[in-house]
């Protein structure tokens, strides 16, 4: 009889210890969600601060994306997953240099590169909406025929 007791007492012991675990970890878990959600909500509020426009731009007759439009494109990347991103618009330009024909080809060639590295980097494709622009509107007026850094870029406006 006095083993049942002891048994029946260290049974006891154990499931308050498991109740008081059990407690501790729901205490823990909702103050872990709570903080979570105030770092989310600041996250979401320095992400508001930053611009809603992000221009990358690329060497001539290159669609390549270098280390300094890549840092542009990580920035534009913050602003999408922090803020309530419900469209970006991805908007491919070129300098005159060349046909139009090529040139609107080689636009669309840096848009495609952006999306994807924008798609790469977890924006979901269904807010993504690219605009091919070619040399039609450019950063720096010239005349025909004129390689102009400026003009070359893909320009990211986030809404």
């Amino acid at each position: 009889e006095k083993f049942k007791k002891d048994a029946a007492a260290k049974k006891a012991k154990s499931a308050g210890k498991a109740a008081k675990a059990a407690k501790k970890k729901a205490l823990l878990k909702s103050n872990t969600n709570a903080t979570l959600s105030a770092y989310k909500k600041f996250k979401m509020a320095q992400a508001k601060k930053l611009p809603s426009s992000y221009t990358l731009y690329f060497d001539f007759n290159s669609a390549a994306i270098d280390d300094e439009a890549s840092a542009e494109l990580k920035k534009a990347v913050y602003k999408i997953k922090n803020t309530k991103t419900i469209r970006v618009v991805v908007a491919g330009h070129t300098d005159t240099s060349g046909s139009k024909w090529y040139n609107q080809k080689l636009a669309d060639k840096r848009v495609k590169a952006v999306d994807a590295a924008l798609r790469k980097a977890g924006v979901n494709w269904l807010i993504i909406e690219p605009a091919v622009m070619g040399e039609k509107t450019p950063a720096e007026k010239t005349g025909d025929s004129v390689k102009s850094f400026q003009n070359r870029r893909v320009v990211i406006d986030v809404k």
